[in-house]
């Protein structure tokens, strides 16, 4: 049994080991409260892994039993305790429930009662104590033979057992079957039960009424769960941090959606690169960026079709298409032949009129993409062919061909080769999607989607983000060089500091590099003292520690008589 012992708000030790998952009848707490708590009701509260609902237990002797439900789920759990009287409310600071993996298939898990019935439970065992009591001494249990036990038999004989071992058989009593009673009015059965926003409980019926059933104390929504972890915000093609929370799912998930173009080079009906749309896309969550441990897949064919740009909010699932796509031979484009005295000999040029389908409209800027055309600048002097550009005012597109002098001849060919457009639209438009929930993995996490770049707002492992975001001194000794011709001594490191070279500590945990950043650094003979925002692993301690020296391995020092301290204490 753990004991846990509870000062106002804190909860120690903050970090549960609850044994291996599904396991259950094991594991439980022994509670010891400050004077804080004296005088309160105590409720405390478990949560599994990944699960924002609380599960209740009732305190016995300041002892409760784990739930089994809590252990059925690998990965890290919560607990939190909360004191109630009139007038006053304490919640504690959330545990971790640590449960560990295991090979072994658990068994079928029971259910936890809910809190009302185990406190009924408790009333209902102390009353049958004392009417056993009772029936026991008004029986004259006490002065000689009581009634041990009384039944009614397979024959519908009432059978009473005394407690000397004899039986008495007191005959039949079973009645006749009653007559037929009226029929009853239709009844009704609760089709949902959940929880509103003030955390009452709302019941649905058949009928479809509701029923207020009240307010339930110490509910925590999934919102205020979410309010423990710090957030942060990363983005790019890959993006990697090393402080996500364990199976918890981020605040925001936004995907740019780019279109692919096969081949190299500026197309033309010479170097022709097909363009090929998304019809969804794959987002990969891993420890790093060649074995991906979780993929999601977000498809939006029946929704949009196939996609040439534009943006995903997965969390929310709402897709943004910014590009449109068309085929040069589409029927909706007014092809006309335009004449400018500028161009070249032999070139000829042809336009959609008025523009293309909802395209972006007076911006010269506005980015076109063609499978056989690359755009240029508006120049009628220097177009050249297979070249293409918005006309004057910032609308439609203009194209230049060589050797193709008439339209219907023109049309043949857009027909012919597959000419391919993407342009920007100027009104986006927007499909519901089903919103997609990603779970960051705990501390390390490199992810990706392969339609683009990501945007991603996690949230952070309360335990890690105060460990990195709480400054250290670092204070090391250089001991020798691992490679390379030149020793340098303290004093040289000092100097090339102090011209402006940054100084990183790098310790080695298992397959982790933890980098240390100079904030400050001092010099006392041979050793270095570096302030820095770093990872405070327990005991400060690492299998390795190095101080790189430039770039490559020829460039590095080992590190020896580390110790890892509080700044400023």
């Amino acid at each position: 049994m753990t004991t846990i012992t509870i000062d106002k708000y804190t909860i120690e030790p903050n970090a549960i080991p609850l044994g291996t998952v599904g396991s259950y009848g094991v594991e439980a707490l022994q509670f010891e409260f400050s004077d804080d708590w004296t005088g309160l009701t105590i409720e405390t509260n478990f949560y599994a892994a990944g699960s924002s609902t609380p599960i209740a237990v009732v305190l016995t002797d300041d002892i409760a039993e784990v739930p089994a439900e809590v252990t059925a789920v690998a990965g890290v759990g919560k607990l939190v305790v909360r004191g109630l009287a009139d007038g006053v409310c304490i919640n504690t600071v959330t545990a971790l429930l640590l449960v560990s993996e295991t090979e072994i298939n658990p068994e079928p898990t029971p259910v936890t009662p809910s809190e009302m019935d185990q406190v009924l439970a408790i009333l209902n065992d102390t009353k049958e104590i004392a009417q056993s009591v009772r029936d026991e001494a008004d029986q004259g249990a006490f002065d000689g033979v009581s009634v041990a036990n009384a039944e009614v038999n397979g024959e519908g004989h009432l059978v009473v057992t005394l407690s000397n071992g004899n039986t008495i058989d007191t005959g039949y009593v079973i009645g006749p079957q009653g007559e037929q009673g009226e029929q009853g009015e239709q009844g009704v059965s609760v089709t949902n039960v959940q929880v509103n926003a003030d955390k009452h409980i709302i019941v649905t019926l058949s009928d479809g009424s509701t029923i207020d059933a009240g307010a339930i104390e110490g509910y925590v929504t999934e919102e205020e769960f979410y309010k423990v972890f710090p957030t942060n915000t990363v983005s790019g093609a890959t993006v990697t941090f090393a402080d996500g929370a364990d199976d918890i799912p981020v605040k925001s998930f936004d995907v740019d959606i780019q279109f692919t173009q096969s081949g190299s080079g500026d197309p033309s009906p010479s170097n022709v690169r097909p363009i090929t749309g998304r019809i969804g896309a794959i987002i990969d969550v891993g420890r790093n960026s060649s074995e991906p441990e979780v993929t999601y897949a977000v498809d939006w064919t029946d929704e949009a079709g196939t996609v040439y740009g534009g943006t995903l909010d997965v969390t929310n699932g709402v897709l943004t298409v910014t590009h449109g796509y068309i085929l040069g031979s589409d029927s909706r484009l007014d092809w006309r032949q335009y004449f400018n005295p500028n161009m070249q000999t032999g070139l000829y040029c042809y336009t959609v009129y008025p523009n293309l389908p909802n395209q972006k409209s007076k911006d010269l800027t506005q980015k076109i993409v063609s499978s056989h055309f690359t755009q240029v600048r508006f120049n009628w002097t220097t177009v050249r062919h297979g070249q293409m550009f918005p006309n004057f005012v910032g609308d439609s597109v203009y194209c230049f061909v060589e050797d193709i002098d008439t339209l219907s001849a023109f049309k043949a060919w857009l027909a012919s080769a597959g000419v391919q457009f993407v342009y920007e639209l100027e009104t986006p438009e927007t499909y519901q999607l089903a919103p997609t929930e990603i779970a960051t993995l705990l501390g390390q996490n490199v992810i990706r989607a392969d339609t683009g770049d990501v945007s991603i707002t996690y949230r952070v492992d309360p335990n890690i983000v105060y460990e990195q975001d709480r400054p250290f001194t670092i204070t090391v000794t250089v001991t020798s060089q691992t490679a390379g011709t030149a020793d340098k001594t303290a004093d040289e490191i000092i100097a090339a500091v102090n011209a402006g070279k940054t100084l990183r500590v790098i310790g080695i945990l298992g397959t982790v590099n933890y980098t240390f950043q100079n904030i400050v650094i001092s010099q006392n003979d041979d050793q270095i003292a570096v302030a820095a925002y770093g990872v405070m692993e327990p005991e400060g301690i690492f299998t390795d520690m190095y101080m790189p020296w430039g770039s490559g391995t020829d460039n590095s020092w080992e590190l020896a008589n580390y110790q890892l301290t509080p700044y400023g204490g």
